[in-house]
């Protein structure tokens, strides 16, 4: 167990059963009659490296975490019983039908496309608040729910976002260049789970590393129940290997 404080108050927090990760810092799930969070602590970063956010980022996306879910993003500031930031706490994402990489692709294809529009509708506030998002991806999504929250799609994670003094118009692009490579890897996760049969699946995927990715999907997988069966169409119609 370790003492950590959080908004004030002081909890235990168990050590067992940890998500290791692979860049920023191990998660752990702190669950009592009051809240239902997951806890990172930090790894100790590189001196010239910035591996999470400072802690005047972590205030501005504490103040707008409401505003903009699905995006989740951290509440609250974590510290030790020194007084020495550690971390950080956002709202646990439960995955009560499965793990998301495993029914993602037999999901209702309405259901994706209006969860990718939810997280598009961020955006503005993000850019509003002068936040580059970071690392919107697969495995920084989760379709589940939280204690607060209903079954839905979520992405997770912000220990790379930052406050950038970029032009607002420069902040948006980049945040819509992560909208479409959240979308690339979900395209790409699927063609690299059963291994690339040609080169042109391999250009296939690529092409929604490219801006308006989302239209692009919209457009080519209309009549499609699901993800799976417009990426096997795809796969058997246009971009087999002759």
């Amino acid at each position: 167990m370790k003492n950590i404080w959080i908004n004030h108050k002081m909890y235990e927090l168990p050590l067992g059963n940890g998500e290791k990760g692979n860049s920023s810092g191990i998660c752990y799930h702190l669950k009592n009659e009051d809240v239902d969070w997951a806890v990172k602590l930090y790894y100790e970063k590189p001196c010239d490296e910035k591996f999470y956010p400072t802690l005047g980022e972590l205030k501005v996306l504490g103040e707008i975490h409401e505003q903009v879910i699905p995006v989740i993003v951290s509440e609250y500031p974590v510290f030790d019983s020194g007084g020495d930031y550690i971390g950080c706490v956002a709202p646990f994402i439960y995955e009560p039908r499965g793990k998301t990489k495993e029914i993602l692709y037999q999901e209702p294809l309405e259901n994706v496309l209006n969860g990718l529009h939810k997280i598009q509708e961020t955006i503005p506030t993000f850019t509003k608040y002068k936040v580059v998002v970071n690392d919107w991806a697969i495995w920084n999504m989760k379709i589940g729910v939280t204690k607060n929250l209903e079954m839905g799609m979520y992405l997770f994670d912000d220990s790379f976002y930052e406050i950038s003094d970029a032009s607002s118009e420069t902040i948006e692009e980049w945040n819509q260049m992560e909208l479409s490579y959240l979308i690339f890897t979900m395209i790409e996760q699927y063609f690299a789970d059963v291994e690339y049969e040609s080169m042109t699946q391999k250009e296939f995927c690529s092409r929604f590393e490219e801006k308006n990715s989302l239209r692009l999907l919209e457009q080519e997988s209309r009549g499609y129940s699901n993800l799976e069966s417009y990426l096997e169409s795809a796969k058997e119609k246009n971009y087999r290997m002759n």
